[in-house]
């Protein structure tokens, strides 16, 4: 009517179908007649008509003869055998009719000329092993279109666009902040279809401009401040809206320990939530005190970084403990734990691929210069089942020594009475990349001084000493 807010609710089983519902209106109000979903950002379109009848839809604009689209599809096999059976059907207002297949291996390529403007259905049609299959559109030297999710077992999926290559500015980087110190912080962005170079703001300050990486640090930050920084991506058109970030950095005299630096995504830790449900799940860490590099100080917040998810949110405990243990010898040799060794206990939401999130600890803890035990358990009781794109996965790194276990169950777990129960090797078995080593999580901690202190850097013992005679 013009004269309050709009709440629209949607379900549909696939995303980006387009949905068009009939709708009644008086003459005093304006007539939505369609919607349409756009996959790759919240958006609604809503087209109008006026009051009281059904207005005859909006014509495309009329193309020039000949002007056409060249439109990309990439067919992708996660286990590199093929699509075993399924199809992908494109078909256009242009007449444009054609089925894509992967007959064998990881990757299939196709191009495709469709007429500018014409409206297009693309749909995967279910064959077997479709939890392996996703597909990417593209313009041809332009930008994204649709990169879709792994296909649902036995479900057939539906994507709808309106062809239209002409050369836009880029859409506006999604930013990550990382504070690294008490005056650094890391900007991070992902790859933006379209962009050639990307600039840097903060306020109407260009810190950076022309970068061609997708990643900054800010430097010459004041403790304890809040700042908030913009990126935008540019190219010949011109440049896209902004990308906006914000982050605190670490107060004084806290410092931030950053263990692994390596990229193994793996399920087991911090939680387990892939496979059938119910499910309850124990990861169990070790960290040297060598690799924290301090002697004493207390741990305000421990980071995880997310290699694959979706914003789900878990009902966890976190457990801490100083422990002179610093390697697991079979596969029941839990360290026990108390209700005294909780530093958070609540829902926590995991965030999505490549986010660092940090879990803030209330009261902090201890650390008296140990090794550090970190368990969590994850009493949510429901699971993903196995499409890999949404259950949580974390990054990891390769360790020598056998510091990381885990365990799941459809029941809760007595967590009183750990020597129960077989807990899994943190391995990345013969398969993994690379196969057969230990692992831990890639974590990040804040530590603070007592107070009046400052955390207290161990001195490694000497290496390879020789003695000369």
């Amino acid at each position: 009517s013009g004269e309050n807010n709009l709440v629209v609710v949607v379900t549909t089983a696939n995303t980006g179908l387009a949905n068009n519902w009939n709708c009644y209106s008086d003459p005093n109000t304006v007539l939505i007649k369609d919607v349409m979903l756009d996959s790759k950002k919240p958006v609604l379109k809503l087209t109008l008509g006026e009051g009281g009848e059904t207005p005859d839809p909006t014509p495309d604009p009329d193309p020039e003869p000949g002007d056409v689209c060249v439109v990309e599809f990439e067919l992708i096999d996660s286990y590199g055998d093929g699509w075993n059976g399924a199809t992908l059907t494109v078909e256009a207002t242009d007449g444009t009719s054609q089925t894509l297949v992967l007959t064998n291996g990881k990757t299939a390529n196709y191009t495709i000329e469709i007429a500018k403007f014409a409206h297009v259905v693309v749909t995967f049609n279910k064959g077997t092993y479709d939890s392996e299959c996703s597909f990417n559109i593209r313009y041809q030297g332009g930008s994204d279109i649709h990169l879709s999710p792994k296909m649902q077992a036995g479900q057939d999926y539906t994507f709808e666009f309106d062809v239209d290559c002409t050369p836009k500015a880029p859409d506006a980087p999604v930013v990550k902040t990382t504070v690294t110190g008490q005056s650094t912080v890391l900007l991070t962005w992902d790859v933006v279809s379209g962009a050639t170079s990307y600039n840097v703001y903060r306020g109407t300050e260009a810190l950076a401009t022309a970068l061609t990486e997708t990643s900054y640090t800010v430097e010459g930050l004041e403790a304890a401040t809040e700042y908030c920084f913009f990126v935008t991506a540019f190219n010949e058109v011109g440049e896209s809206e902004q990308g906006e970030a914000c982050a605190t950095t670490l107060n004084e005299g806290d410092v931030l320990v950053s263990i692994g630096e390596e990229a193994i995504s793996m399920i087991a830790a911090p939680v387990y939530d892939a496979g059938p449900g119910p499910l309850y799940s124990l990861s169990q860490q070790i960290y040297t005190n060598e690799e924290i590099g301090l002697n004493a100080g207390v741990i305000k917040s421990i980071a995880f970084n997310q290699t694959a998810g979706n914003n789900n949110v878990r009902n966890i405990t976190v457990y801490m403990q100083n422990v002179e243990k610093a390697s697991y010898v079979d596969a029941y040799d839990w360290v026990a734990f108390s209700d005294a060794d909780i530093v958070y206990q609540g829902e926590f939401n995991f965030g999505k691929a490549g986010d660092w999130v940090t879990i803030e600890f209330p009261n902090g803890f201890e650390y008296t210069g140990d090794n550090l035990l970190v368990s969590v358990y994850d009493a949510t009781g429901t699971a993903f089942g196995y499409n890999y794109d949404i259950c949580d996965k974390f990054s990891n790194s390769t360790i020598n020594e056998w510091r990381g276990m885990f365990l799941t169950k459809q029941t809760e777990l007595d967590l009183t009475n750990l020597s129960q129960y077989y807990g899994s090797k943190m391995n990345t078995g013969n398969y993994g990349t690379p196969p057969n080593y230990y692992y831990v999580n890639n974590i990040r901690l804040v530590v603070a001084a007592e107070e009046g202190e400052t955390p207290t850097p161990s001195i490694a013992a000497p290496q390879n000493l020789v003695a000369t005679v």
